[in-house]
């Protein structure tokens, strides 16, 4: 269709034919291990037949609470790992906090098998316990190829109070997000002992007044306890919790958001009547119906529009909802900067003499600046030089910046060109005169026939060309919610944007977008070059499209004419095939060419 298109394949290089691809989620209920997602492919990302070896073995957990340390892993150890552990009972000897580097123990699960496309990996008759495991997947192919991959899980018990690995301080989230009249939900764990917790809730008591905090005291030893949190039409906007103890001179803190969403002011915008594909210039009525969150009616406003979506490869559009509810929520996050904190050492500056530094600036040749005009209100223009000659004629969409050999340059403001005739036209031309010409075929606009619409009037031709399907600001709902609207739909061949925006008196706000294509059921698309030369021979090309469900067949007509007299120049052109037949299947495409002579001394 006269465009340029490009597509790009990458293709993978490597010394083995084999990829090994694993899922494996960082912790489960202990129950719920019953597959692994294991999947083989090539290195171009298909699925590559292989056979997979799958072992599970648990590791041996570290019984004792490690805090974090402030400096670094030392290279070097000067005392064993029991007298270590005996002086300084709670800081790490080596890389134990890390489960990762915890020493294997027995083999809970091994298996064998063909891998599946689908990647699924049973799991069957293991026995596993609550706690932390490594996972060996082993995978083999045609070639003798052979890759592995290791990943680690946490299996937990959830009716147990206790942790699985000791630590001072474990979250879990059950539920944060909630309505008003249901309940949060967060676990706080610990495997430290005699633990003072201080527990602080940031709220409001009603939407008049500010948030405060409330602080209680609560006692945690080894254990998990389930913290609830009941939210209230009051709370729209949210609220933070959080708690925090120090223990064994470090500072722990875990701080939360209950989000409880103003979901009362949200419009839902429905569609009542819709075409996502359309005639263009087609008539269209439309029906929109605007409920309230829980599906009750109400009386709205709503702004709606529509516009060519390909505008949107240049700068997308989109409308927003007003943020105006605000976010309630805030929470007491506590400060240890000046407390169980880690301090660096610092060095004295020692300040050094500066270096010596010679600067040379030599002569330069004088160079005369050049004006450049920086910017011009569209139109036609002289550039003048100060001697008051003319130079040449610009637009101001095409000029460059101009100068002068000798002296600045000025630009004066010419009016519009208008020609009685082309004949005029082509004379101011030959003077060095920019004809108007938007769509550049060489014809000037004013005598353009396919601006002027002299040619072609047993045809339908498409003129409407506007951007801006509609906008209408002001469209309101009747007693039951709906709103109708009517509009002509633009008569270009393209994908549309359609937004519409709602709102309530009491500031309800409802966003939605569609789309909509506009496309002939039968069309058809010349590939016309951009120039020719005399004396070339060519097959004048064009495609016929059918976007029915139908076979169609007729007849297409080349018909070319002299721009300039608006007369026929078929036989100059030997255009000796004007009228073919077609026949087109449903929803394909045919293509049609006429064989053409570009004339000698045709330089129009």
């Amino acid at each position: 269709n006269g465009e340029t298109r490009s597509g790009e394949k990458m293709v993978s290089v490597s010394y083995k034919a084999l990829m090994l691809k694993t899922t494996i989620p960082a912790s489960l209920p202990v129950d719920s291990l019953k597959s692994l997602s294991i999947r083989t492919e090539n290195m171009n990302g298909e699925f590559e037949p292989a056979t997979i070896i799958v072992s599970i073995t648990k590791l041996k957990e570290e019984k004792r609470l490690i805090r974090d340390r402030y400096w670094e892993r030392p290279d070097q150890f000067v005392m064993s790992k029991a007298e270590y552990i005996s002086l300084f009972p709670y800081d790490e000897y080596d890389n134990e906090a890390d489960f990762k580097s915890w020493e294997k123990g027995e083999r809970i699960f091994e298996k064998s098998d063909s891998a599946r496309v689908n990647g699924e990996w049973s799991i069957v008759n293991g026995k596993f316990g609550a706690g932390f495991y490594v996972v060996e997947i082993i995978a083999k192919g045609k070639n003798a190829d052979e890759v592995k991959d290791v990943q680690y899980i946490e299996l937990f018990d959830e009716k147990s109070k206790e942790l699985n690995r000791r630590g001072y301080l474990w979250t879990g989230i059950k539920q944060t997000t909630v309505e008003p009249g249901e309940t949060a939900k967060i676990e706080l764990g610990t495997a430290a002992n005699d633990l003072f917790v201080i527990h602080a809730i940031d709220k409001a008591t009603s939407n008049q007044q500010p948030v405060t905090s409330n602080y209680s005291f609560i006692k945690l030893n080894n254990q998990k306890q389930t913290f609830s949190f009941h939210a209230n039409e009051t709370d729209r906007g949210g609220y933070g919790v959080g708690w925090v103890f120090v223990k064994h001179n470090r500072f722990y803190q875990s701080i939360h958001v209950i989000n409880v969403p103003w979901t009362n002011k949200e419009l839902a915008v429905e569609y009542a009547t819709y075409r996502d594909k359309t005639l263009p210039g087609s008539e269209e009525k439309w029906k929109v119906k605007i409920t309230g969150f829980k599906k009750e009616k109400v009386a709205a406003e709503m702004l709606a529009s529509m516009y060519d979506a390909s505008l949107d490869q240049f700068y997308l559009h989109q409308w927003i909802k007003p943020n105006i509810w605000p976010v309630r929520y805030r929470y007491t996050s506590w400060n240890t900067t000046q407390n169980f904190s880690k301090t660096v050492s610092s060095q004295k500056p020692i300040s050094a003499e500066d270096h010596k530094r010679l600067l040379k600036i030599y002569d330069e040749l004088f160079n005369r600046s050049i004006s450049y005009i920086q910017s011009v209100e569209r139109g036609y223009y002289s550039v003048v030089e100060q001697a008051g000659n003319l130079s040449e004629n610009i637009t101001a969409s095409t000029m460059n910046a101009p100068s002068a050999d000798d002296g600045d340059a000025r630009l004066m403001r010419l009016p519009k060109p208008v020609f009685k005739s082309e004949e005029e036209a082509l004379e101011a031309k030959a003077k060095g005169v920019i004809l108007p010409d938007a769509d550049g075929d060489g014809i000037t606009d004013q005598f353009d026939v396919s601006k002027t619409g002299q040619q072609g009037a047993e045809v339908q031709i498409r003129k409407n060309f506007n951007e801006t399907a509609f906008f209408f600001p002001d469209l309101k709902t009747d007693a039951d919610g709906n709103i109708e609207f009517s509009f002509t739909m633009p008569e270009a061949l393209t994908k549309w944007k359609f937004q519409a925006l709602a709102h309530t008196k009491d500031l309800s706000f409802g966003y939605s977008s569609k789309e909509i294509v506009t496309q002939k059921e039968l069309m058809v698309q010349p590939n016309a070059p951009r120039f020719l030369r005399e004396g070339d021979k060519m097959e004048f090309s064009a495609k016929i499209v059918n976007l029915t469900e139908k076979e169609m067949a007729g007849q297409v007509q080349l018909q070319l004419f002299d721009a300039t007299t608006n007369q026929p120049v078929d036989g100059w052109f030997r255009n000796t095939f004007p009228n073919q037949h077609f026949t087109v299947a449903a929803g394909q495409s045919e293509a049609v060419k006429f064989p053409i002579d570009v004339p000698f001394l045709f330089n129009k």
